[in-house]
This record gives structure tokens, sequence and C-alpha cells, in this order.
């Protein structure tokens, strides 16, 4: 069990539109993104999604189950549910950094697809010792948590006495 200090997982990324994980829970990926500007409509087929807004603001625009097209202004330390199926395409004025909570898996486009597309599986690292453990964590999948827990423990351990 480690924190995550969430300024310093964004310091390390500058590219919009691009979500990065920084944690896993429940066959959930925590995500990190930055972006501006508009982004593609689109939906999701099985998955709900939820927009923690840790710094700035965003529009969130979606349409309703009559295919009327609305929008919600979602500002820092507030967040948004898009149930699965809803059409929805994020805008931001100004950049705005966002935790995404959503299934493993989920592509960013969703149905659209396009050149936004990114690879749902970018993580954030800051030292060499946690790309070591991802990496182990990758090959031995069948970890067990306390078992992932040491492994950590002993490659942070290593980079230390390096």
């Amino acid at each position: 069990m480690e924190t995550v200090n969430l300024a310093r997982k964004l310091a390390a990324f500058q590219d919009h539109w691009s979500p990065k994980i920084v944690g896993e829970l429940n066959s959930q990926h925590v995500k990190l993104v930055k972006f501006q500007g508009e982004f593609v409509w689109h939906h999701h087929d099985m998955e709900d999604e939820l927009f923690l807004v840790v710094k700035g603001r965003f529009r969130m625009d979606y349409k309703d189950d009559g295919g009327v097209e609305r929008s919600l202004d979602i500002g820092e330390g507030e967040f948004v549910i898009v149930p699965r199926g809803t059409e929805h395409r994020p805008f931001a004025e100004r950049e705005v950094a966002v935790m995404l909570f959503e299934p493993a898996g989920t592509v960013n486009t969703g149905n659209a697809g396009g050149a936004l597309t990114a690879d749902g599986n970018q993580r954030v690292c800051l030292s060499p010792w946690e790309n070591r453990f991802l990496r182990c964590c990758e090959i031995l999948p069948g970890l067990t948590a306390p078992l992932r827990s040491r492994l950590g423990d002993i490659l942070q351990i290593n980079e230390i006495l390096n």
C-alpha cells in the first residue's frame, strides 16, 4: 500500500487527451488526463465513467435520452458520472486536469475511434523501481497482493542501496 501524489503524477506528463494509469482497484483503472479544447462525440457501450476535476474546469456536452444536446459545467473538486451508452464530449477552454475512474480496458474514444484514441495502458511512473515493479507484475500476473507488496518493498530497498 502506498500514497499517490497527484501533483507529482500530473507534473510527469504534458500531453493532452492521453489518460495515464495511476492506480488500480477492483478491475477499475484510476487515470489522470490533461486536456484542452474539444474531444470527439462518443459513447461506451459497457462502461460508466467518472470524471473528477483535480485542477481547472471543463464542460461535459452530452445527449439526453431524446437526443437533445445538453451540457454540464464541472469545476475543481467536482465530478460527473457518465452512464454507459450516453453520447458525450468533454470540452475545456483552458487546460484541465481530471482523474478518471473506469473499468480496465476502457478506450478513451469509445465507439468513435480515430486519431485521439490513446494507448489505454500508459502509466505514470516516477522512479526506476516503479518501472521494474510494474514489469515484474506484467511477467508474473498471478502475484497476490501480499507478494506484490513485498516485491515493491524489495525493489525500492534495492534502489536505495544502489
